[in-house]
C-alpha cells in the first residue's frame, strides 16, 4: 500500500507521506478489528 501513495522525493514530502501512510495503516487496522469482532 505504501508504494501506491509514496515515491521517493524531497525530505519534507517524504515525511508527510510517511505520516499519511501511518494513518492509512492504522485506519486499516481499525477496520479489520471491526470486521473481526462483529
Amino acid at each position: 500500500m505504501y508504494f501506491l501513495y509514496c515515491s521517493p522525493r524531497v525530505t519534507l514530502e517524504s515525511q508527510a507521506c510517511d505520516e499519511a501512510a501511518d494513518k492509512l495503516v492504522s485506519h486499516a487496522d481499525e477496520v479489520h478489528e471491526l470486521f473481526r469482532t462483529s
